[in-house]
């Protein structure tokens, strides 16, 4: 794993954590609080690899870390929807044994709001009794889900978001075209995933997608025999469908910025005339109406529902709108 871009994500971080260990003064828990966007599940590993290494990163050290082979670091990430007790206990009971190499011990919880009663508890009498050894670092989408007594006894620390900005300027440095950087920018907060959308083969197609169904509703043609034409496997696979109804959204955001005269907030920039016609058909309450059931439908993609029906559902209601104005 590289951590580089990790680093250069979050400076003021690293330079707090990098500070704290010159100066002795590090807390025995951590909370590191944010999206997994903001790198703070990188980070969280490699803050344990400065812990054992002293505050440089040594590459042999690294990859063991990294691969969770390092007897020293004991990471819990789980995959159910609750972390227990006896997770806790596991953890406990390997840091009880005589370790088998010199240096601190580091446990790091993903997800740590995944903990139940128990163990958070059983985790809180651990923190009570502190070996100077030992550093725990909970990782964490929101501190405010964690015991109150496990805040009190940790060290916060928040990680900002990545901006919009920053993300489009690191790919353009990339050398990726104005447009596709301000779509992925608008879509993801880490250049690494904003890459990987861009080069995913089928990006261009769902791209041209969207602002071939916002055409036809230019055009007053039907959205669904557009969409049976062009896209008659559309909502088959999850993935694309949600991607499809993520820049649906960016697109009717576009309608609202035409609406308010705010145009160099457009992201579809190269749709202008499309968004100006558009802009004379639609009203601002639909267009807000049709945002808010485009998220509905995204939020709804994991449960048991038709994908076809309800996607079909957003799809006329959008053209409704052409003739209720």
């Amino acid at each position: 794993m590289n951590y580089q871009e990790a680093v250069q994500a979050q400076p003021q971080i690293i330079r707090h954590l990098k500070r704290s260990m010159d100066q002795s003064k590090l807390s025995h828990a951590y909370i590191f609080e944010g999206s997994k966007d903001s790198f703070v599940e990188e980070i969280a590993i490699y803050f344990a690899v400065l812990l054992l290494c002293g505050n440089e990163e040594h590459p042999t050290i690294t990859q063991r870390v990294t691969n969770r082979t390092h007897p020293n670091v004991h990471i819990i990430e789980s995959s159910t929807p609750t972390i227990t007790k006896d997770d806790i206990l596991n953890l406990q009971h390997d840091f009880n044994q005589t370790a088998i190499e010199i240096g601190p011990k580091i446990y790091i919880i993903m997800d740590a709001h995944k903990m139940n009663a128990f163990a958070a508890n059983a985790l809180l009498k651990f923190l009570e009794e502190p070996h100077s050894d030992i550093y725990g670092i909970l990782v964490t989408d929101d501190a405010q889900k964690l015991l109150p007594t496990l805040i009190s006894r940790s060290q916060v620390l928040p990680f900002p978001s990545l901006g919009k900005k920053v993300i489009e300027k690191r790919l353009i440095e990339e050398g990726i075209d104005t447009f596709k950087a301000k779509i992925a920018a608008h879509l993801f907060q880490r250049v690494d995933r904003a890459l990987s959308f861009i080069e995913d083969p089928d990006t261009d197609r769902i791209i041209d997608g969207v602002k071939g169904l916002y055409k036809t509703l230019e055009k007053g043609q039907s959205l669904l025999v557009y969409l049976h034409h062009e896209w008659p496997d559309l909502t088959r696979d999850s993935k694309t469908i949600e991607l499809f109804l993520e820049l649906m959204m960016l697109y009717q955001k576009d309608l609202l910025y035409a609406k308010m005269g705010v145009e160099e907030a457009i992201t579809f920039n190269e749709d202008l005339a499309t968004i100006e016609g558009l802009n004379t058909q639609l009203s601002k309450p639909h267009i807000l109406a049709i945002w808010e059931k485009i998220l509905n439908l995204k939020e709804k993609l994991h449960h048991p529902i038709h994908h076809s029906l309800a996607f079909e559902d957003v799809v006329l209601s959008l053209e409704r709108g052409i003739y209720e104005t």
